[in-house]
This record gives structure tokens, C-alpha cells and sequence, in this order.
């Protein structure tokens, strides 16, 4: 994700359209589609001709060798897809609504036999076996991905956008892969935005020892847990960012307010394992989402409900995204579609749990967190690649930018093609050992 600084808060997480895009390569007030003569470019076909697909010849496909081109894709160079990476809003609502083979299913009985050395119980495992079996998302979905890349021949081609798996109430629950990226995006977004608007009030708490919320004096332990939060912020803020200054360089200059922090409610409900959390809309400034979550796997670290409930968490948000894309199917059973606002929410609990260092709490999240490999790549598709496609009302070649479903597939052919790591993993302390933070890579700042 780019966050350019000179414009206002609403166009952080907008979509760039091809014009911007092109902009950065041509500087005509009118661009069409033989511009691109002019330009470094790299086309995405195997025989690599603009020509060829500016005249509407046949042309092949090599997935393999194009996620290869996406991930060397320099910095002055223009990727162009060809139209048979088209996924249009109806075929794309159709993919993650309709169409099971668009999603990996973690429910397969290939990937629970490679995870239990071909003892598979013949069917769905139950709850209670997920706990005997320690059903842990990471190895999970690591499987899953770890079993796709050894067959990759196989399985690169398919129109994969996502992955999804079946709860103990027998409804399926669904992770587009770009929800998974674009809510990382949205805790890391609110992270930046507590910086600025939450430190100077720790601060204060620090130097009067009084709980700015309720007026009371904290307790000697409280109060050293407040000077622990700020020292590691504060050092945080201090980090070097790879765009050449201090992460409080850039944080200053970010449009941000309250509404833009993900607020949870700390009372829950449902046994404590419901929550509900007011989340900022990403681009509309006046907007916020009330989220509510049930089943987050909240307990103590030796409890066995942590990798079976996990599996059964469901949400409701009423965003746009969640009511064109949710219920995939007319069934009498309820289908549950992550969304990214959710997917943040939950993102920002555990972390919150774990500063707390409360002995319930989130011990792993079925969403993937990208690697620092996996946002450059989806970087390079949002800000430096173009499609080439007919016009269906003139018949002439057109320019467009990448829809999200587009990307998505394109993310699932790298998490096809890559060893699973270097995409990104669902538990945090495999980044800490490697000594990542995700979040410094998730946002990027252009001043």
C-alpha cells in the first residue's frame, strides 16, 4: 500500500486508475494504447510482443514465468497484462460467490493427509479431534499452500482467489486472499494513526501517572506497564524507514483523527468470545463500520478450544464489499465471507490482548499476514501494471488498471508458485523469528 502525503486522508486507499498509472510513464494529456510503444515495458505473454496484442493476435500464457516478471519488475519498467487475465465485476462476484473451485478448501482430504501422515480420519474432522489433533491454523493453511507448490504444474492455471473451509455448525467460511492482504493494511493504517494521535496522550499519562479516561491514578504496576508501552513506541518511531528518514518523519504528516482507530469493545458477550468494534471506512473519512464477531478464540495458552473454535468464528459488517460478495450460494445454511474490516478487527484484539499481556487471549487467527516479498509484488500489480482489452461498445483496444479479483488470482499464483514463507504466514512469531515486522512493510510513504 502507497500512502502519498500530499494528498488528503479519502485518496490513501484509493484505487489508482490506468491514467495515474500511465502518468508515471508518459507525460501526454490523452494517452491510447500505441503510447505504449513508447514505454519500458514488459508484456506479460509468453512471446513477450505488444504488437501482438495491440493487433488482437493469438497469444500464450505461461503462469509461471509471469510471476517470475512480477517479482523483477523494475522500478522505471510497465508490466502489461493481456485480457486473458480479465476477471470483470460479474465473472469476479460469480468466482467468490458461486464457484467452489475458485477457493482452496482447507476441508480437503489431500491436505489432511499430508498434515497427519496419511491417518485421516476419512471425513470433516469434528471439534473434538481438531483438539486431539492440535488443528492449528498455521499448519493448516502452511499445508495447504506447501501441498499446491509441490504440485504447482497442476494447480497453477486453476483461477484460484481465495481459500475457505467449513465450521462445526456446517457453514463454509470464506477468505478472499486480498482481504487477508487489505485488512493487514487497515490494522497496520490504524497502528500509524495511533502513533500520532495516542502517544502524546500516553505521554501524558506517563508524566501525571493519571488515566486520561477515568481521572484515576494508575498503580505502581500500571503505570510501569504505560512507561514499557511508550518507551517501545517511541523506539519505533525512531526506526529508519527504507524511503530515506525516521518512521516519525511520517507519521507527522499523515491526515489522520479518531474515527480512523479500530475501537473494540472490551465488554464481550457469547461467553466472552463475541466482540464488537467500530472500524474506519477506508475511503470514506465520515464513514465507520460496526463490526461484530462471534467465536474469536480467546483463552489461556493450554486450552484445546484455541484451534478448534478458531474455526468456527463468524462476523457481520455491513459494508459494500460483504453485501455484493457474501452468500455464495441458496442454501438454507449461513455462509460466512471475511471481510477486510473485520479481519483488521481481529488483527488489532490479539495485538491488544498481547500488550495487555492478559492470560486470555488470541493465540492464532486463520489470516494470512504478507510478507514484506508478497507486498511488493502486490504493489507492483496495483501501481505498475495495465491491461490491454477489448472495448465491448467500439471493438478498439482500451487501457485499464487491475480490479482487486484480478490481483487476487495473480497473489494466488505467487502463493502457488513460491515456497509458502516467502508469502506470508498466519502466526506473528515465525516474523519475529525471522526478524520482520510487517507492519514497517505493509505501508509505503511517497512525500
Amino acid at each position: 500500500m502507497l500512502i502519498n502525503l500530499s494528498q488528503p486522508r479519502k485518496d490513501y486507499f484509493k484505487r489508482w486508475d490506468a491514467r495515474r498509472i500511465l502518468l508515471q510513464f508518459l507525460d501526454k494529456k490523452r494517452i491510447v494504447p500505441k503510447d505504449l510503444l513508447e514505454v519500458d515495458i514488459i508484456v506479460g505473454t509468453k512471446e513477450e510482443n505488444l504488437e501482438q496484442l495491440l493487433d488482437g493476435k493469438s497469444y500464450q500464457l505461461d503462469n509461471q514465468a509471469l510471476v517470475d516478471k512480477i517479482k523483477s519488475l523494475e522500478r522505471d519498467r510497465l508490466l502489461i497484462l493481456p485480457a486473458a487475465y480479465r476477471i470483470p465485476a460479474g465473472e469476479s462476484r460469480e468466482l467468490i460467490c458461486y464457484e467452489m473451485d475458485s477457493m482452496v478448501n482447507l476441508d480437503k482430504v489431500m491436505i489432511r493427509r499430508a498434515l497427519l501422515d496419511n491417518n485421516d480420519p476419512g471425513r470433516r474432522l469434528t471439534v473434538r479431534q481438531k483438539e486431539e489433533l492440535n488443528w492449528h491454523p498455521e499448519d493448516v493453511i502452511s499445508t495447504a499452500f506447501k501441498y499446491l507448490n509441490q504440485h504447482k504444474d497442476k494447480y497453477i492455471d486453476r483461477k484460484f482467489i481465495g481459500y475457505c473451509w467449513t465450521g462445526a455448525d456446517k457453514s463454509l467460511r470464506v477468505v478472499p486472499i486480498m482481504n487477508n492482504i487489505k485488512g493487514a493494511e487497515l490494522r497496520a493504517f490504524q497502528n500509524l494513526a495511533y502513533y500520532q494521535l495516542g502517544i502524546p496522550r500516553l505521554e501524558m499519562e506517563v508524566e501525571s501517572g493519571i488515566n486520561s479516561a477515568t481521572g484515576e491514578e494508575f498503580t505502581r504496576k500500571e503505570l510501569e506497564k504505560k512507561r514499557r508501552k511508550l518507551s517501545k513506541y517511541q523506539a519505533h518511531l525512531k526506526s529508519q524507514r527504507t524511503e530515506g528518514k525516521e518512521l516519525s518523519h511520517y507519521v507527522a504528516q499523515l491526515q489522520v483523527r479518531q474515527r480512523d482507530l479500530i475501537e473494540p469493545n472490551k465488554r464481550g458477550f457469547k461467553h466472552s468470545m463475541g466482540r464488537n468494534f467500530i472500524v474506519p471506512s477506508k475511503t470514506n473519512i465520515y464513514k465507520e463500520y460496526n463490526v461484530k464477531i462471534v467465536n474469536i478464540p480467546m483463552f489461556e495458552e493450554e486450552d484445546p478450544r484455541i484451534v478448534s473454535t478458531v474455526w468456527d468464528m463468524f462476523g457481520e459488517c455491513y459494508c459494500k464489499d460483504k453485501n455484493y460478495r457474501s452468500d455464495r450460494k441458496d442454501t438454507k445454511l449461513k455462509e460466512y465471507y471475511f471481510c477486510p474490516h473485520e479481519i483488521a478487527s481481529l488483527h488489532g484484539l490479539k495485538a491488544m490482548m498481547e500488550q495487555e499481556w492478559e492470560k486470555r487471549r488470541i493465540h492464532s487467527l486463520p489470516f494470512l499476514v504478507p510478507s514484506k516479498g508478497m507486498v511488493d509484488y502486490v504493489d507492483k500489480l496495483r501501481y505498475r501494471t495495465v491491461m490491454l482489452e477489448k472495448n465491448p461498445e467500439t471493438d478498439n483496444m482500451r487501457i485499464r488498471a487491475l480490479n482487486d479479483t484480478e490481483i487476487g488470482r495473480l497473489v494466488m499464483m505467487k502463493m502457488i508458485a513460491d515456497p509458502y514463507e516467502k508469502n506470508g504466514v498466519t502466526d506473528s512469531k515465525i516474523f519475529t523469528r525471522m526478524k520482520y515486522d510487517p507492519h514497517t512493510g505493509l505501508v509505503k510513504f511517497r512525500e
